[in-house]
């Protein structure tokens, strides 16, 4: 299944931000400006205010939304993730990382994001690593 550029947005706000200080931000937003036209900066300027409120700061604590939602946003084309593990003599994982390229159409950059990576060991059991952030130059 794909999703469009905007499902893609709002899935990352989630990582990014999490549960409580998007409905936090969400709940700030649609208060102050009740009723009123707004621009994406005003949206964006509510969601910067929790994310400097958060406790968890998963993008770092110099992190810029409007920086981020430009890439997002102002972007075209798809980013390509792909796993890449050195093993070693017993062939267990020694390192991963998630490399990140993009096709060459479109208007197309790297991206920060955040996304969970799952393994699965010989018996088919499953091991998840949550939020792990992805920097635009990976």
């Amino acid at each position: 299944m794909t999703y469009g550029k905007g499902a893609s947005f709002l899935k990352q706000l989630h990582f990014v931000l999490g549960h409580d200080a998007l409905k936090s931000a969400l709940r700030s937003y649609f208060d102050k400006y009740a009723w009123q036209n707004t621009e994406l900066k005003d949206f964006v300027g509510m969601l910067q205010i929790a994310y400097d409120k958060s406790p968890q700061k998963k993008m770092g604590p110099n992190f810029k939304l409007a920086d981020w939602s430009d890439t997002w946003l102002k972007t075209s084309g798809v980013n390509l993730l792909e796993g890449v593990a050195t093993y070693d003599k017993d062939s267990k994982i020694e390192s991963f990382a998630v490399k990140q390229t993009f096709d060459s159409t479109g208007k197309n950059q790297l991206r920060q994001q955040v996304l969970n990576v799952a393994f699965y060991d010989q018996d088919f059991n499953e091991h998840v690593i949550e939020n792990v952030a992805i920097q635009a130059d990976a």
